[in-house]
Order: C-alpha cells, then sequence, then structure tokens
C-alpha cells in the first residue's frame, strides 16, 4: 500500500500542469440517469486527486442495446456521441448545457417502470438469451451458478 501511495504521489506531480483537466465518459445500459449518478460523483472527485482540473462527466444511459445492433444501426446509435465530442472539442468540457440534456431521463415514471419491467421479464428475456448465444453463451443468463456450485458440495 506504501508503493500505491508513492507511486500515485509521484504520478501527481507528474500530471499537475494549469491546464491539464481529466473528463469522463460515464454511459450504462441502464435507461436512467439517476443509475449513473453515483459513478459520476466519484468520477468528479478523481481529477482533484490526481492533481488535475475535472473538466466534466458525460452520462448516457440506455446503451445495452447498442452492442445487438447491426452496424448501420450501431453508426446512428453514436452519432450523438460524435456531437457531443465536437462540443468538447471546442474546449469548455463536458460542462455546457447540452451534456445534461444528453443524459436523457434522470427516471421514468411509476407506469412507465411497471411496463418496462414486464417487457424485460417476458419478450426482452427472450432476446437477450438469443444474443447471449450468438455470443457463445452456454448457459441461460439466469442460471443460478453459485447455487448450483453449492448445492453439488
Amino acid at each position: 500500500m506504501l508503493l500505491l501511495q508513492k507511486d500515485c504521489q509521484k504520478k501527481k506531480l507528474l500530471l499537475r500542469h494549469e491546464h491539464t483537466r481529466l473528463s469522463f465518459l460515464l454511459q450504462s445500459g441502464f435507461a436512467e440517469g439517476c443509475q449513473l449518478r453515483c459513478g459520476e460523483a466519484f468520477l468528479e472527485k478523481l481529477p482533484e486527486y490526481l492533481g488535475v482540473r475535472y473538466g466534466g462527466c458525460l452520462v448516457k444511459g440506455g446503451n445495452f442495446g447498442i452492442r445487438i445492433l447491426d452496424e448501420e444501426k450501431q453508426v446512428r446509435a453514436t452519432k450523438p456521441y460524435q456531437a457531443m465530442g465536437k462540443l468538447f472539442a471546442e474546449g469548455d468540457g463536458f460542462f455546457r448545457e447540452e451534456t445534461k440534456k444528453f443524459t436523457g431521463p434522470e427516471s421514468y415514471p411509476l407506469p412507465v417502470r411497471l411496463m418496462m419491467g414486464l417487457i424485460f421479464k417476458t419478450l426482452a428475456k427472450k432476446m437477450f438469451q438469443k444474443a447471449a448465444a450468438s455470443w457463445g453463451c452456454r448457459v441461460p443468463l439466469d442460471e443460478k451458478v453459485n447455487e448450483k456450485k453449492y448445492a453439488n458440495e
């Protein structure tokens, strides 16, 4: 631990520069922004620990499906990230109002959450199992592997 601490202190001195800033892209499969706020809060503190300025955090949920889209739809789904990259390159980091809107909904109303829960327990479950099989998964996604392990002992 002491070596790690000394290494961090050394890197902190090497990184420190008045114009150095650290910015982040925080994305998740969860659609609601509230699911990402804990990670965002941690990332806000990290640059100070490293001795650099915080450049903001671009937060976006609802990205799970990108992985299973065909290439054309992936390109379309990632275009908004390219637009945010252009805004970032203008020098303001991720502090502009547009980046706050990029997150999407902070949380869905209860009826929408209930409906989405029903969809995920039925239709989406079958779609995810099909996608997992195409990626080489050999066991069901909801298999309780830990319970089987302990039952066999």
